[in-house]
């Protein structure tokens, strides 16, 4: 028995092409389109996971909690009139110790670092004692009253002093809990301040 196949039992190229439609001349095929949309589909999606905003809460990488605080002349003061400033958040108090050691820190990198940041040094002590306090050690820093804890609350603050470092986006780049050096602080403000800005 031969096993030579007639020129007839080949499909034409004509043949081919009606069963297989994709390979017909001139028509595109399908990757040409699909591979494209694959690409928009993945940076869409990747500027929409990047554009979202971190969850709000009192921890790094967490969107800082709004406040509600009362500033030294009795003036409600909003977390918003922050927006788009650093902010060194420090909560202390006068009956704390490691804060007495801490607070001329702050106010030497406050004077050294000429506005590159907000200090936002938050009390929950009644106004008198906070004035009386920060009058006598000539501490020119902003100071803040947190009258109903509301901030403490928010901010999880368990232990004096604690401080929060948070960017110009509005997110916590670092939390630090005790007593702070001044190498620390500006190691902590490198996170938060623009090299352009810093002395």
């Amino acid at each position: 028995m031969s096993n030579d196949r007639s020129p007839s039992s080949a499909p034409s190229s004509t043949e081919s092409n009606q069963r297989d439609p994709s390979r017909a001349p001139g028509r595109p095929s399908l990757g040409r389109f699909l591979w494209p949309a694959i690409v928009i589909a993945v940076v869409v999606g990747g500027l929409v996971w990047w554009g979202q905003s971190p969850e709000e809460g009192p921890f790094e990488g967490n969107r800082a909690p709004r406040f509600e605080l009362m500033d030294r002349q009795g003036q409600l003061v909003h977390s918003a009139e922050f927006a788009g400033k650093p902010l060194f958040i420090n909560f202390w108090a006068t009956w704390c110790e490691p804060c007495r050691y801490e607070m001329p820190e702050i106010q030497a990198v406050y004077d050294e670092w000429g506005g590159a940041f907000e200090v936002i040094a938050v009390s929950d002590e009644p106004l008198p004692t906070i004035e009386r306090y920060i009058d006598s050690y000539g501490y020119t820093f902003p100071v803040y009253v947190d009258a109903d804890r509301s901030m403490h609350q928010d901010y999880l603050i368990r232990a004096m002093p604690t401080s929060v470092f948070v960017d110009a986006r509005g997110i916590i780049r670092a939390v630090h809990l005790g007593q702070l050096t001044r190498e620390q602080i500006e190691a902590y403000l490198a996170r938060i301040v623009p090299q352009a800005a810093r002395p």
